[in-house]
């Protein structure tokens, strides 16, 4: 006898795959509700997201400072205590490091302040009588274009000039003589911002103490939340992102301060008026690439006008000269290519910067465009590779560290492993 036929089975309506969906589905609703809710409510949300940015900027402040810190513990540890004064204590070393490279910061501040700010007060004091002559100059300078020039009608110059460079001058000296006649006004703000840099400061130290213990625990998070492969790509891009931060802000802070003291030194050899001002210009605006010799110019050459234009004419000159050294011999030497950005992306990271955060975004966009531009270019090779496609890149940023192509050693055994293992388990699910 013929087996009767079996009703086939229904596979159940909450099955595991369902379920899983259902979770997606409602996951998928919940963040384009927030979406939306957060772009009908613009206003409240920038007001909360500056809120929750000014209440945690110590902690964000006291992780930059540690990455920026973090070299010079490192040296401090390897190179001063480990092999000169032989310190067997890796924490020993490490703390010692710390506060060599802290005593070496205040120390640079209290030489700023008992050096610099009387010199700079006295500076802008000169500066305000300066633009109270530079009235007259402007005059004569008409009188005299307008014997050579007759045809020319400056009366409206003149005119202008003679009425705005009062309230300049009034502003200035007001600016000047009211600095420590406002300080019981800012005093509220300023002890904030000393309890602020007191967490940033204790931040960074726990930080870069326990940075092995820290690095152990992500490390442990992300092994656990994704599989071995991806482990290890997602570890070696953050270590990536992180020196590329790391190089640009260093590079670039001990950049501009070279070439802060280099217009410091030509300008007193020169003996052009204001020196200290603007070489202090200079070095800050030079933190901000291509853009920052340019707008740390503009200032110094309407100092050194009001002296004479000849004076003006030797600083534009001096300027041009320190930032073609910069440019050409400097930069490439201490940052090399830590971005690896084509021009047209610096640009856009520093106008995108400005938008956001000022100067300081100007100067913090160009690392962040380069962290996106190498997520984005490894994320790329991937996706070239599953399809099989072979189109290395041309140009751009760290050519030699694709996403896991570069691993050595133990790391490169153990990506091996884990994409047989994946491809076994792969296969055995498809059989």
């Amino acid at each position: 006898m013929a087996n009767p036929k079996q009703p086939e089975k229904k596979p159940p309506v909450f099955s595991k795959r369902n379920f899983h969906l259902a979770i997606y589905i409602v996951l998928i609703v919940l963040v384009c509700t927030c979406i939306a809710k957060v772009i009908w409510n613009w206003s409240s949300t920038i007001s909360i997201l500056k809120s929750f940015l000014s209440a945690v900027s110590p902690v964000i402040i006291g992780f930059l400072l540690a990455l920026v810190l973090m070299p010079a513990v490192s040296f401090f540890d390897r190179k001063v205590y480990k092999k000169f004064f032989y310190v067997k204590k890796e924490r020993t070393r490490k703390i010692l490091g710390l506060l060599t490279s802290y005593v070496i910061i205040l120390g640079v501040v209290i030489v700023t302040i008992i050096y610099l700010i009387p010199r700079l007060i006295e500076s802008i004091g000169d500066l305000a009588v300066s633009i109270q002559n530079f009235g007259p100059t402007v005059i004569s300078w008409g009188d005299t274009l307008q014997k050579k020039f007759p045809g020319l009608d400056l009366k409206q110059l003149e005119e202008a000039v003679t009425k705005a460079l009062p309230s300049i001058s009034t502003m200035i000296q007001t600016i000047a003589t009211s600095v420590f006649s406002k300080i019981y006004g800012v005093g509220v703000s300023i002890i904030s911002w000393i309890l602020n840099i007191l967490i940033a400061i204790m931040v960074s130290c726990y930080l870069i103490l326990d940075w092995n213990r820290v690095r152990y625990g992500f490390r442990r998070h992300i092994y656990a939340i994704m599989s071995q492969k991806r482990a290890l790509i997602v570890l070696k891009t953050c270590k990536d992102c992180t020196s590329i931060f790391t190089n640009f802000v260093v590079g670039k802070t001990v950049d501009s301060l070279i070439i802060g003291c280099l217009c410091f030194i030509i300008t007193s050899l020169l003996q052009l008026k204001y020196a200290l001002i603007i070489s202090l210009v200079v070095g800050l605006t030079n933190m901000i690439p291509y853009f920052g010799p340019f707008i740390g110019a503009v200032p110094g050459v309407l100092i050194q006008l009001m002296v004479s234009w000849k004076a003006a004419v030797i600083f534009f000159v001096v300027i041009i000269v320190l930032q073609q050294f910069d440019g050409l011999f400097l930069g490439p030497k201490i940052l090399g290519n830590s971005t690896g950005l084509r021009p047209v992306w610096i640009i856009f990271g520093i106008t995108l910067g400005g938008w956001i955060a000022g100067p300081l975004g100007m100067f913090l966009g160009v690392p962040f465009v380069a962290i996106c531009s190498y997520i984005l270019e490894g994320m790329t090779d991937i996706s070239l590779k599953k399809k099989g496609i072979i189109l290395p890149r041309r140009s751009g940023i760290h050519t030699n560290t694709n996403f896991g192509e570069n691993l050595r050693g133990k790391k490169a055994k153990e990506a091996r492993k884990a994409e047989d293992e994946e491809e076994k388990t792969n296969k055995e699910k498809k059989e």
